[in-house]
C-alpha cells in the first residue's frame, strides 16, 4: 500500500470509530429516560433485569467494535510513523503527521466505555429503586 492509501484508511477508520461512539449516548439516554419515567410495579424487577441484560449485550458489542477499530487505528498510525513507503517526506510533514494523528489508547477506550457502562447500570438501578414521591 502507498502512504496515501494508508493515510486514507486511517481516517476512514477514524470515521468508523466516530460512528460507533455516536450510537452509545442515545442508547444510554434512552435507557435513563425510560427508567426515569417508569412507575414502580410488581413486574418492574423482571423488566429491569431484561432491559439491563439487553444493555449489557449492546455495550459488549459496541465495545468490541470500538476495540477493533482502535487496534486498527493504532496499527495504521505505527505504519505511518515508520518509513515503510517509497519516497522521502519532508521532516516537517512527518512532525505535523505525528501531531495530527493521535488516536486514544486501547485501554483508554476500554476504560471510558466501562465507566459509562457502570454509570448507566448504577443510574438505572437508582431510578428503579427510588421511592415514589407521596402526593399530599
Amino acid at each position: 500500500m502507498s502512504y496515501n492509501e494508508v493515510l486514507n484508511l486511517y481516517f476512514e477508520r477514524s470515521n468508523q470509530m466516530q460512528t460507533f461512539w455516536s450510537f452509545y449516548p442515545p442508547i444510554v439516554l434512552g435507557y435513563l429516560a425510560f427508567f426515569g419515567s417508569l412507575k414502580k410495579r410488581a413486574n418492574t424487577n423482571l423488566l429491569t433485569a431484561m432491559m439491563l441484560f439487553a444493555f449489557v449485550v449492546f455495550a459488549g458489542v459496541n465495545l468490541n467494535a470500538l476495540c477493533g477499530v482502535t487496534t486498527e487505528r493504532l496499527y495504521l498510525r505505527w505504519h505511518l510513523e515508520h518509513d515503510h513507503f517509497t519516497g522521502i517526506r519532508p521532516l516537517f510533514q512527518k512532525e505535523m503527521l505525528k501531531a495530527a494523528i493521535n488516536p486514544p489508547s486501547f485501554w483508554g477506550v476500554v476504560g471510558l466505555h466501562l465507566f459509562g457502562d457502570l454509570f448507566t447500570i448504577a443510574a438505572v438501578l437508582f431510578l428503579v429503586n427510588r421511592k415514589e414521591a407521596v402526593a399530599s
